[in-house]
């Protein structure tokens, strides 16, 4: 009995123990992936970000709330249309939406463009959160079959040239 004591004395203190890590910044990021879909001829689009920073992006889009309904979730797919474009030899690809869903601690953006053929020096635009956070970071990877490729975007970098 006399072992069990300061065992239980220590796990009734233990929240009273402050973590080092518990109160570390989470960095402002996004990841962007691009799928080339031979079997579809589409380019499929896919952007997840942290639910934290979708609720500070709803907030400034003048939704105090910022509730992630449907509604919200559309108007984040909206929100991705502006701040994210793709470019070959200076034509605008249009990226159809295709829609979004909450999974875990990421809210998730879908999107594609219709393409008969890869394109060369595919221009990628991205700013995604740029406005709200200075140190925001954005990383594109691009799957064509079995190779990748992954450009870093911050306020400095907002253009890249993926192939």
């Amino acid at each position: 009995m006399l072992g069990r004591r300061p065992l239980l004395a220590s796990l009734t203190l233990l929240p009273l123990v402050r973590w080092p890590y518990a109160h570390a910044h989470r960095l402002n990021y996004s990841h962007t992936e691009l799928h080339w879909r031979v079997d579809r001829q589409a380019l499929e689009v896919t952007h997840a970000l942290h639910l934290d920073d979708a609720l500070v992006l709803l907030a400034t889009l003048d939704d105090p709330r910022a509730e992630l309904s449907v509604r919200t979730q559309a108007r984040l797919l909206l929100y991705a249309a502006r701040r994210f474009a793709l470019f070959v030899a200076d034509k605008n690809l249009t990226l159809e939406p295709v829609g979004a869903q909450i999974d875990g601690d990421y809210l998730w953006i879908y999107q594609e463009v219709a393409l008969t053929q890869w394109p060369q020096n595919l221009q990628v635009h991205c700013t995604l959160l740029h406005e709200l956070f200075a140190d925001q970071q954005n990383q594109v990877t691009l799957r064509v079959g079995e190779t990748l490729s992954t450009q870093l975007f911050d306020a400095q970098r907002t253009v890249a040239v993926m192939q």
